[in-house]
């Protein structure tokens, strides 16, 4: 489980906290695969707004059929 209290305490000691964004390459990877044995998938992102995420799924260079 998640400790809250914990992960604010090694920020407020000065411990850098950061995340990455996933590549479109990274998204075809997961989702080629899938699609390609005729399965459907469905990807829920955070808001295009406060993530960017979204943004690389829909730039996946997935063929069209697929989307």
């Amino acid at each position: 489980s998640f400790d809250c209290r914990a992960y604010y305490d090694l920020i407020r000691h000065g411990t850098r906290v950061t995340t990455s964004q996933v590549t479109p390459q990274r998204f075809m990877e997961y989702f080629e695969p899938v699609l390609q044995q005729g399965k459907d998938l469905i990807f829920v992102s955070m808001s295009s707004g406060i993530s960017g995420s979204s943004l690389e799924a829909l730039e996946a260079p997935m063929p069209p059929s697929t989307r």
